[in-house]
C-alpha cells in the first residue's frame, strides 16, 4: 500500500478492499461486493467496471447505483465516449493510469454534450474518476474501473484518487497473474501451439508467446473488432467460426481448418469452447480458445538438419534459418542470440546463397517443403 493512501485512509478498510480484489481471482462474486463497498468508501453515486473497445460492446458491466434501463442507453451514445479515450496515446500492455473525465473532453463540450444530457445527467453523473487498465496482451481492449459523483456534490479530491490510484497499482498485479494462469493452461493444453484466448465475437484478451511471436512478424493483428490473419481464408474461416448460421450436425464439434499459411506452411486452426477464466476483471469474459497448429513443427528439426546436410551450412547459419522458419523476425532472432542485426541478416543471407535461393520467404518454404517431405533431394 502506497504512504499517501495509508496516511489519509482507514487501513484496514483499504485493506479490506484490495483483499476483496484479490479474492476474485477464485471467486466472481467478490467483483460486485468490490464495486458496492469501494464506491461507498468513495462517496460515489455510482460505478462500474466495463472495457473501452469491442468487449465493451458485449456488456462487460458491474454496475453500482445505474438504473436497469442505464445499458441501452449507454450503447446508444458509446461510440461518442469511446472517441474520447481513443484521442488519448493508448497505454502499454500491462500499465495502468488515472483519468479525470476533463483530462479526456474540456467541460465547454463535455455538458453540451448529447451524452451528458441524454445519459450521464439523468443517472447523477457529473465528476468522474478513471481508472483505465491494459492488459499483458498486445492489443486486447483496456477496460476501465468508473467512480461518478452527481452535479449537486464536489469533486473528488486527492484522498478519492489515492484510493482509486491504488486499485489500479493492484488490478495491473492482478491482470498479470491472470496472464500467467491463461499462458499455463495454454502451455499445458498445446505446447508449441499459438493460442488466443478470445471474447464471443473475436476481441482478443490474452495470448501465449507463441501466439505473440505471429502479432510481432504481422502474421496476426489485433483490430477493435477482433483478430484479423494476414491470410483472406483464415479470416473468412474464423469470421464463419464466430458468427455460425444455423447449429452444426453435431454441437459438441469444435470448428477446425487445415490451410497453408505462408510463410508457415501447413497450419491447423481450432476454435473451442474457452473454460470459464475468473482470474481477473477482464478474463471473466473470456468465451473462445483459438488454437494454430503449425503442422510442420514436429518435424523442423529434422528439416534444418537435412537442410544444413544439404547445403552446408554453418551452426549459426542452420541456427538463424531455424529461427525465421519459426515464425522469428531478425530483429528477434538478434535480440535472443545477443548479436547485431546486421550479423543475422550475414548469416541468413550466406543460407540461402547456398540453398539457392534469393528471399527469406522462399528460404522459409525450402524448410517447409524439406519438413514435408514434398522437396526431394536434388
Amino acid at each position: 500500500m502506497s504512504a499517501a493512501v495509508a496516511q489519509q485512509l482507514d487501513v484496514r478498510q483499504v485493506c479490506g478492499l484490495i483483499d476483496l480484489l484479490y479474492q476474485g481471482i477464485e471467486d466472481q462474486r467478490a467483483w460486485p461486493e468490490f464495486l458496492t463497498r469501494s464506491a461507498d468508501a468513495l462517496g460515489a453515486s455510482s460505478a462500474q467496471f466495463f472495457s473501452n473497445g469491442a468487449i465493451g460492446c458485449e456488456g462487460f458491466w458491474l454496475p453500482h447505483n445505474v438504473e436497469p434501463g442505464a445499458l441501452q442507453r449507454y450503447e446508444a451514445h458509446f461510440r461518442r465516449l469511446d472517441s474520447w479515450y481513443a484521442a488519448r496515446p493508448r497505454l502499454a500492455p500491462g500499465q495502468w493510469a488515472l483519468l479525470r473525465t476533463e483530462e479526456l473532453v474540456p467541460d465547454e463540450i463535455f455538458l453540451h454534450s448529447e451524452f451528458y444530457h441524454d445519459f450521464l445527467r439523468p443517472q447523477g453523473i457529473r465528476w468522474g474518476r478513471l481508472c483505465l487498465v491494459a492488459p499483458p496482451a498486445p492489443g486486447a481492449s483496456e477496460y476501465l474501473l468508473s467512480y461518478y459523483r452527481p452535479a449537486n456534490r464536489a469533486c473528488f479530491g486527492v484522498r478519492e484518487e489515492a484510493l482509486i490510484a491504488e486499485f489500479g497499482r493492484h488490478l495491473s498485479r492482478i491482470e498479470q497473474i491472470g496472464a500467467t494462469s491463461a499462458q499455463a493452461r495454454a502451455r499445458a493444453q498445446d505446447p508449441g501451439c499459438a493460442v488466443f484466448l478470445l471474447t464471443e465475437f473475436g476481441g482478443l484478451i490474452q495470448c501465449n508467446e507463441e501466439a505473440e511471436e505471429l502479432r510481432r512478424n504481422g502474421l496476426v493483428a489485433a483490430e477493435p473488432w477482433g483478430l484479423r490473419f494476414s491470410s483472406q481464408e483464415l479470416n473468412l474461416w474464423l469470421y464463419a467460426a464466430l458468427h455460425p448460421r444455423g447449429r452444426s450436425a453435431d454441437a459438441s464439434a469444435s470448428p477446425r481448418l487445415t490451410s497453408r499459411w505462408e510463410p508457415i506452411g501447413p497450419v491447423e486452426l481450432e476454435l473451442r469452447t474457452a473454460t470459464p477464466v475468473v482470474s481477473s476483471p477482464l478474463l471473466r469474459v473470456a468465451r473462445r480458445t483459438l488454437t494454430v497448429r503449425p503442422l510442420h513443427r514436429q518435424q523442423g528439426a529434422g528439416a534444418i538438419r537435412e537442410a544444413t546436410r544439404r547445403y552446408r551450412w554453418t551452426s549459426a547459419e542452420a541456427d538463424a534459418a531455424a529461427r525465421l522458419a519459426a515464425g522469428a523476425t531478425v530483429t528477434a532472432i538478434a535480440a535472443t542470440r545477443r548479436i547485431s542485426v546486421e550479423t543475422v541478416r550475414s548469416h541468413l543471407k550466406a543460407a540461402k546463397r547456398k540453398a539457392g535461393v534469393s528471399r527469406q520467404a522462399d528460404l522459409v518454404r525450402l524448410i517447409v517443403r524439406i519438413a514435408s517431405g514434398a522437396d526431394g533431394e536434388s
